[in-house]
């Protein structure tokens, strides 16, 4: 490894005690060439490898996490806030984004198609032709194996467990639906097979059972300048094969994600053993399942808690005052004989601005003196969305001695107390209230693996329907601090859950 490595030399192997002569280089020979691994074997790859990777859906790893609540099926992001998007493209203007979430009897997969041109939608043909070039459609597909533990495949065939989901939007009558179909290489059980064959001169791709999934929910949304469209889906678990528990945190298997737009233009998520094909003129190869190509799909455990991912935020506010600090206070205040950090502490203390009320108005704008200090005028300062950093459950706000403001809104189904880990950052102080009341007593303290990220347990009392929490806070010492909140607890509390980082609509 070192020899490929380029790291070591003769001269490096000598200094190190080791003499070539004596240890000369000599070919393994007991090292069989081939492993085969499951899904079930792939090891979660670390954070930060998927991070210099560009993102988990980039770095060919799919995420499903819980879907808490309520998913929205009418194209809009309710629900879908969550999860880490897959995002695959043929071109900058036509790309797909699939968000994928799960609960222990359904997969909820939410796709975002962009054309890059005006959707002309097609007249819905016969199901399993739905995808075929001849049809000049565009569909995307989900490839799934429901066999963890299965072995790989042919290059094309598929194998039992294995199962496509192509969804596509159509003109039925003078509608617009949203259908899927699916393809099976063995018949799930329950279900009475309709074999269907693709055959060309060339050759054939043959599957047990193609046809609609009983029990799927299906919307969709066309996108505002008509050139993308939303498919969202739910998909029962009976619907994949060979499935054999509720879906959890456990569950590693091997997924796929492509996108055929105008029946000719076929690009893939993964193409891991380059097996996947683009040809789009012989309908065996379209249909083929190309096991291969696909990568790992892992899914997240409820019971390692529900971070709240998405909040609204607003700040700076400082003001007079505020210009004689800097973003990392440290030693004495200029000018002053006081510690400047006892000295941020007391001004921001002391301070109050407009969001001091608790009120969340999308609308409202703060301007003047109050968002002023040491930093550059930012003009205006109103609430605007945040989600949580990289490699981390909390969000990034402001520098010392700046006020920033958070709110987030959780529903639940009836009143319920539930367990919560109120993260927070060294020198950072934070006020959080539910529904307006203060939530007292939090005694933070450090994370184990990271002594940056600071937290304290509590039990809040959520009321039936939406809950506001709410922080005020600030840092004094470091350039950036960060604020966040993760849900633990029992997952028959946490499955009924629903997040929002939007003002619920007034009560009618």
């Amino acid at each position: 490894i070192y020899f490929a490595m380029g790291k070591y030399t003769p001269l490096l192997f000598e200094a190190e005690g080791w003499s070539l002569k004596e240890n000369p280089v000599r070919p393994v020979t007991s090292v069989q060439r081939t492993v085969t691994l499951s899904a079930a074997q792939i090891a979660a790859p670390p954070e930060i490898a998927l991070s210099v990777r560009g993102g988990a859906g980039v770095a060919k790893l799919a995420r499903f996490v819980p879907a808490i609540g309520k998913t929205a099926i009418d194209g809009s992001m309710i629900g879908w806030e969550s999860c880490e998007p897959v995002h695959f493209q043929a071109a900058a203007d036509q790309s797909v984004e699939a968000r994928c979430l799960y609960d222990p009897e359904h997969l909820h997969i939410r796709w975002h198609v962009r054309l890059g041109a005006k959707f002309e939608p097609r007249a819905l043909p016969a199901l399993e032709r739905i995808f075929t070039h001849d049809q000049s459609a565009d569909t995307v597909s989900f490839y799934i194996q429901g066999d963890p533990a299965a072995q790989p495949g042919g290059p094309r065939s598929g194998r039992p467990g294995d199962a496509r989901f192509v969804f596509g939007l159509f003109k039925n009558a003078d509608k617009l639906q949203p259908v899927c179909l699916a393809l099976y290489p063995e018949a799930p059980a329950g279900a009475k097979p309709t074999p269907q064959i693709y055959r060309t001169p060339v050759g054939q791709a043959a599957f047990a059972h193609a046809g609609a999934v009983e029990g799927i929910e299906l919307g969709h949304s066309i996108d505002p300048d008509g050139k993308g469209f939303v498919i969202a889906a739910i998909l029962p678990r009976s619907a994949i094969p060979r499935s054999a528990g509720p879906f959890a945190g456990a569950f590693r298997t091997l997924v796929n994600f492509e996108a055929t737009l105008a029946g000719h233009n076929k690009f893939w998520w993964a193409n891991s053993d380059n097996s996947a094909s683009r040809e789009t003129f012989d309908e065996p190869t379209e249909a083929s399942l190309y096991p291969g190509s696909w990568a790992p799909a892992q899914f997240q455990g409820i019971e390692e808690g529900i971070p709240i991912r998405n909040w609204l935020i607003c700040g700076p506010f400082g003001g007079p005052g505020a210009e004689k600090f800097k973003a990392d206070v440290n030693g004495i205040l200029p000018g002053t004989n006081k510690d400047a950090k006892q000295a941020c502490r007391e001004f921001c203390e002391a301070a109050t601005y407009p969001p001091d009320n608790g009120i969340v108005d999308r609308t409202a704008i703060f301007k003047g003196e109050i968002i002023r200090g040491y930093w550059p005028d930012p003009r205006e300062v109103r609430w605007k969305p945040e989600s949580i950093a990289e490699l981390d459950t909390r969000i990034v706000l402001g520098t010392s001695a700046q006020v920033w403001y958070g709110a987030t809104w959780v529903h639940a189904p009836k009143d319920m107390e539930v367990e919560a880990a109120f993260q927070s950052h060294p020198m950072t102080n934070l006020r959080w209230t539910i529904n307006g009341q203060k939530i007292e007593g939090l005694k933070y303290q450090p994370e184990k693996s990271n002594s940056k990220q600071l937290y304290a347990n509590s039990k809040i009392a959520l009321r039936a329907g939406w809950n506001q929490i709410y922080f005020r806070g600030y840092c004094a010492g470091y350039p950036k601090f960060r604020a966040g909140i993760v849900f633990t607890g029992p997952p028959d509390k946490l499955w009924n859950l629903q997040l929002s980082a939007d003002p619920p609509a007034p009560a009618k």
